[in-house]
């Protein structure tokens, strides 16, 4: 049985199955359409249209900005970081990815403490969280000290389209950016596309928007999967196959249907200095989904 320590998500055979049937990539390259406009107003739809998870607050945003999955948006920060002086600080667990891109110091920037972040600090949290498929321990806080000591925080919502029984308000002082993408809930890795809601008006996010300097065919391809499947699709498809996979292994569900926790036996998977065991039973479940339909 193949295990993985990636995040990356489940692949599901209908996603690509619609792009073909429906001829999307001759569709496109016909007349090349710039969908941009209607793919911004889309996706907060399509995040709201969740019935397995409940997020409030986006419309606090004035900006929509398009980014390239989430790691544009993820950039930016760094970059937001760097120029105000600022140190970024991640929670044990969190998406390596910002730890590798920065001259992250292990033992002075995880947040082993909250009441250690202050104003010149920035702060980034994934949700669900990458460190065990569901909340980062003590987030409300969190969240609440960062408010009250002017920490600057992003919230990466890559793994929503993957997830369940998530819910969240984004009305905190100290959210600057919420960013979301369609790699993981619709396998969009190969067209990346995502959003990055912000009140911050001046960035280099706004201007490609402004410019639609973005990818167009991954927008088009984003959109009309957004427009055929519910963010709710992997975990009602898989959610089942999941408790079957975690149960044959002795691993704990998570909110996130690739993820799974593992006990000390499975420390090998053990993720930077947080605890957690974090398996990723992806290629398992997709075994279990073949075989037991």
């Amino acid at each position: 049985m193949k295990l993985e320590k990636s995040g990356n998500s489940i692949s599901y055979h209908k996603f690509y199955e619609y792009i073909e049937e429906a001829d999307l990539l001759n569709y496109w390259f016909k007349d090349q359409p710039i969908v941009l406009d209607e793919y911004l107003e889309t996706f907060p739809n399509w995040i709201y249209s969740s019935k397995l998870n409940i997020f409030n607050g986006l419309s606090n945003f004035k900006y929509r900005y398009a980014s390239l999955g989430t790691t544009q948006a993820l950039d930016w920060f760094h970059y937001y970081t760097a120029i105000n002086n600022k140190r970024l600080r991640l929670l044990p667990g969190e998406y390596p990815y910002n730890r590798d891109v920065t001259p992250f110091n292990y033992s002075n920037d995880f947040v082993n403490d909250y009441n250690t972040l202050a104003s010149n600090d920035t702060l980034i949290i994934s949700l669900p969280f990458s460190g065990n498929g569901s909340y980062a321990s003590n987030y409300i806080e969190i969240l609440e000290h960062c408010s009250k000591h002017g920490v600057k925080v992003l919230i990466d919502c890559a793994w929503f389209g993957t997830c369940e029984d998530i819910s969240f308000n984004f009305d905190y002082e100290c959210i600057i950016g919420v960013t979301f993408s369609t790699t993981k809930g619709l396998n969009c890795g190969n067209y990346r596309n995502g959003i990055f809601f912000t009140n911050i008006e001046n960035i280099s996010l706004s201007v490609q928007t402004e410019w639609k300097h973005g990818i167009h065919l991954n927008n088009f391809l984003g959109l009309k999967l957004m427009q055929k499947f519910s963010p709710d699709t992997i975990p009602l498809v898989f959610r089942i196959h999941q408790h079957n996979i975690c149960n044959k292994l002795k691993l704990q569900p998570t909110n996130t249907m690739h993820i799974a926790l593992g006990d000390n036996s499975w420390k090998e998977y053990k993720r930077d200095m947080s605890g957690f065991n974090r398996v990723n039973i992806r290629h398992a479940i997709i075994e279990d989904y073949k075989i037991n339909g």
